[in-house]
């Protein structure tokens, strides 16, 4: 019987890793695109936060409280928010690698997938989180700090 042609597996592997990586990219850039938004988001929910607790914040600074300290409460909310917003997203990530593995595995080719998090891979995003989360609140935590005690008070 006469070979008609030959393939190294390597070279098979390198092809379908070549197709996978346009999919891999464009999931990469939408996951970026989702922190960006997830930022401006924040960053709106504590402008509204900071609006909404004016007084508070002029009765903090009535009885002594820095500006510093009022810009550090600020700050920590909105870490504590990306922060849970992070843990939630891990066990979540879970079934959408199953859905996505499986949706690979019928349309391209078999796919082995991972159904863990990889460590790295999920720090690299916590530091991402707090990142987008000191940046998004940054212009809300200035404005509370800066704040008048006078017009903070009459506030209603």
């Amino acid at each position: 019987m006469a070979v008609s042609g030959g393939k190294l597996l390597s070279d098979a592997r390198q092809g379908i890793e070549d197709h996978l990586q346009m999919v891999v990219s464009f999931l990469g850039l939408m996951g970026w695109v989702m922190m960006v938004v997830g930022g401006i988001g924040l960053a709106s929910t504590m402008s509204v936060a900071v609006l909404e607790r004016q007084r508070e914040i002029g009765v903090l600074r009535a009885i002594g409280a820095s500006g510093r300290s009022v810009l550090g409460m600020v700050q920590l909310e909105g870490l504590v928010m990306a922060l849970l917003g992070w843990l939630l997203s891990l066990p979540l990530s879970v079934p959408v690698s199953v859905v996505l593995g499986e949706a690979f595995g019928r349309v391209m080719f078999t796919v082995p997938t991972s159904l863990a998090p990889e460590p790295a891979s999920a720090l690299r995003w916590l530091a991402a989180v707090v990142v987008v989360s000191v940046v998004a609140c940054a212009w809300p935590a200035r404005q509370a700090m800066r704040m008048p005690v006078g017009r903070a008070l009459q506030y209603e």
